[in-house]
């Protein structure tokens, strides 16, 4: 196994596609630290692991695992440099999203340049899966909020019997409930794919049917978690900020977090490499 740089030789393509990836996910990553402080305060925020799910952590240690464990030794070239420059670039603009568009980039390019089962192209497909939490989730909810967050009401009207309309649901007292884009159950979807994708990358699994349906399930899971959750704030209107941002957020927070690795965890059983 060899170190992300090689001391004495000219960077390998490997070290500055991981450098791109450290540096982009760095760059989107102080913000959602920022926000959740000033929410919270650092004790409730650090328990919450900065509002960033522990999926999200443990997919950009894996990611940066297997580009430290390549074995590839081409040099960089113009390309190479190409793209960490323009990671460099992106990095002036603390911004997520900006950041996260240009970590889907990077997976793509990762993913076409390196080669089949290499660790650095497993990483790519992790920093892909990644972009949909810093990226593609709040680009989809920013484009079609309306009728996700309108799924969202409707489902939790089922769940908990209340009435629903559009994205409101009706609390136990009578009063409207509007599901915000913060509340969507799309964000326990970009988990659910992101801790499939992290699982399958690193230890090279081959994806077949169970494989696929497993991502199905870990979805489900996400999504009915999520549920639960808005369904405790329509019974309890009352305790509206306990499950909303306080304490009863992040106990339901960490039970996504134990369905999804579950789930995940019984659909791999058995699962084969694909090396």
């Amino acid at each position: 196994m060899n170190s992300l740089t090689d001391t004495g030789r000219a960077p390998r393509r490997r070290a500055l596609f991981g450098y791109a990836c450290i540096l982009l996910a760095a760059n989107a990553i102080p913000t959602f630290v920022g926000e959740a402080v000033q929410t919270h305060g650092w004790l409730v925020a650090s328990l919450n692991l900065f509002d960033i799910s522990a999926i999200v952590w443990i997919a950009l240690a894996a990611m940066l695992a297997l580009c430290w464990q390549g074995e590839g030794d081409e040099a960089a070239t113009a390309s190479d440099w190409a793209a960490m420059v323009a990671a460099a670039l992106v990095a002036l603009f603390p911004a997520p999203p900006i950041s996260g568009a240009a970590l889907s980039a990077m997976g793509i390019w990762g993913w076409l340049t390196f080669p089949k089962h290499s660790p650095e192209r497993r990483a790519a497909a992790i920093a892909l899966s990644l972009s949909a939490f810093f990226f593609w989730g709040r680009l989809f909810l920013a484009l079609g909020s309306g009728p996700l967050l309108s799924a969202d009401a409707w489902f939790v009207s089922q769940v908990s019997g209340m009435s629903a309309q559009g994205n409101t649901v009706s609390f136990a007292d009578g009063k409207p409930f509007l599901i915000a884009p913060g509340c969507s159950s799309l964000h326990g979807i970009s988990l659910a794919l992101i801790l499939w994708t992290t699982v399958v990358a690193w230890f090279d699994y081959r994806v077949t049917a169970r494989l696929r349906w497993t991502l199905v399930l870990a979805v489900v899971a996400a999504v009915l978690v999520n549920a639960a959750r808005l369904t405790m704030i329509a019974w309890y209107p009352r305790d509206f900020d306990y499950w909303h941002v306080g304490s009863g957020a992040s106990i339901f927070g960490w039970l996504a977090l134990a369905a999804v690795m579950g789930v995940v965890y019984q659909g791999i059983s058995g699962a084969t490499s694909d090396a």
